[in-house]
């Protein structure tokens, strides 16, 4: 097409010609204005971020961006295909001699004294995680065995051409929905947690209109442009770990505790992250420990630049949540009392448990005086999910604008006044027992 248009380009209309004529882009520029008050300096004084003319320039370096070391391998998680069943088994014979293969890791390489278990930190409370997979898939993508190769390209086709065998393959629990029908819970949150403030089910009933309904509000990936990246280097008293990170003591801890050594024998270092959105806050470990395990057996340095497929099917995401309510309130929109059973998807693992940050934020800008919410983790055969943005508090709040919304309209109501209705004001509490005592909510909105 755009041949043909070259060929005509004196007689086409004007509207269509830019499609035949190469465009030239011009250098990005932008402007930003705001207001600067140079009595308050150096608050409001605009100042460049340290690392800006770096990062803007491209040459800020990341972890992937740190140059090759000798005799540098390169390492790829081998995953599973099927949840819920057994491992009967993971050959390797077809790719020993695949062009740049070196070695494959497994939970069996773990040197006596190390754990099979990147969740470890002191006092954290965690629940173990494997790193590697042994007689049981819990997800389809569940890591099993690492390749260690010559190039990552190399790595990434290895791990793809590992054949891993099943048995006793049951269906998965894959949804919340799956989970209630199944009774597929976590015994935390339990009967403590149940967030109760008046008496919920009484106000619902004399109200003048009552309501029910669902909501749900599904998962979302971070899509970090760095995915997890780690360099793992054997030295003479221990590791230096190069890791995309959030949370260092727990990758320093991730990687001692695989090889069965002092966590002052790792070094981790981190000098900036290219996007995490909590992905890296405890997903990364993962892959340091894996890296380190294959350091420690080769004595060469390991790197992975976990590609976006592993990354998308292996790593947790936002949770899921899925709501059972039932509201009360009068002609003119104001609850009088909300009772709810609060799902969320934890996936395979209870670690990063962002429930009750969205039990806290259920109220959200608005006063009611009467919950009852009940929440549950639901276990299901996904990977373990994790924090993302706003973890908790921003399901919650979509959970209760969705609820305003949804009374409004039963109700024949603008969704506005409703909102109004409902605002909290100065003085007033929430459900969790917070005073507000500079809460301008109703001023804003009506200055809006």
């Amino acid at each position: 097409m755009r041949y043909y248009l070259a060929c005509i380009v004196d007689d086409i209309s004007p509207r269509v010609k830019s499609a035949a004529v190469p465009y030239k882009r011009p250098i990005s520029q932008g402007v930003q204005t705001y207001s600067s008050l140079p009595s308050n300096y150096p608050v409001t004084q605009p100042m460049p971020k340290l690392s800006s003319a770096l990062q803007a320039s491209g040459e800020a370096q990341f972890t992937t961006d740190i140059p090759p070391y000798p005799q540098e391998l390169a390492a790829a998680f081998v995953i599973t295909t099927q949840g819920n069943a057994r491992i009967s088994s993971i050959n390797v014979d077809l790719i020993k001699g695949m062009p740049g293969y070196v070695n494959v890791v497994t939970a069996a390489d773990i040197p006596p004294g190390g754990q099979n278990n990147f969740m470890t930190l002191p006092g954290n409370g965690f629940f173990p995680e494997p790193i590697f997979a042994t007689d049981f898939s819990d997800y389809a993508g569940q890591a099993a065995a690492l390749v260690l190769a010559d190039t990552q390209e190399y790595a990434n086709a290895i791990a793809r051409a590992v054949v891993v065998g099943y048995e006793d393959v049951r269906k998965p629990i894959l949804t919340i929905q799956d989970a209630i029908a199944a009774q597929s819970f976590y015994p935390f949150p339990g009967p403590q947690q149940v967030l109760s403030v008046g008496d919920a089910p009484a106000a619902i009933a004399a109200s003048a209109h009552i309501f029910e309904g669902e909501i749900s509000c599904g998962t979302q990936y971070h899509f970090h442009m760095e995915t997890h990246t780690t360099v793992c280097l054997p030295e003479d008293q221990g590791y230096t770990v190069y890791s995309s990170t959030q949370w260092t003591d727990l990758t320093q801890s991730a990687v001692a505790t695989v090889l069965g050594i002092p966590v002052s024998s790792v070094d981790v270092r981190v000098k900036r992250l290219g996007g995490a959105y909590g992905a890296k806050i405890t997903r990364g470990h993962q892959a340091a420990a894996a890296c380190a395990l294959g350091a420690c057996l080769t004595r060469r340095p390991v790197r992975m630049h976990m590609d976006i497929d592993t990354n998308m099917q292996m790593v947790g995401k936002r949770f899921p949540f899925y709501a059972q309510f039932k509201v009360g309130c009068t002609s003119d929109g104001l609850i009088n009392g909300i009772k709810m059973t609060l799902y969320n998807d934890s996936g395979c693992s209870n670690n990063d448990n962002s429930i009750m940050l969205a039990v806290q934020s259920l109220d959200n800008a608005y006063n009611v005086s009467n919950w009852l919410v009940t929440p549950i983790s639901c276990k299901t055969n996904t990977c373990s999910n994790t924090f993302c943005r706003s973890p908790g508090t921003l399901p919650g709040i979509f959970i209760m604008e969705s609820l305003v919304d949804y009374v409004a309209k039963s109700l024949g109501l603008d969704v506005e006044q409703v909102k109004r209705a409902n605002l909290y004001q100065l003085g007033q509490t929430t459900p969790i027992g917070i005073p507000l005592n500079y809460c301008n909510i109703r001023g804003l909105w009506d200055h809006k």
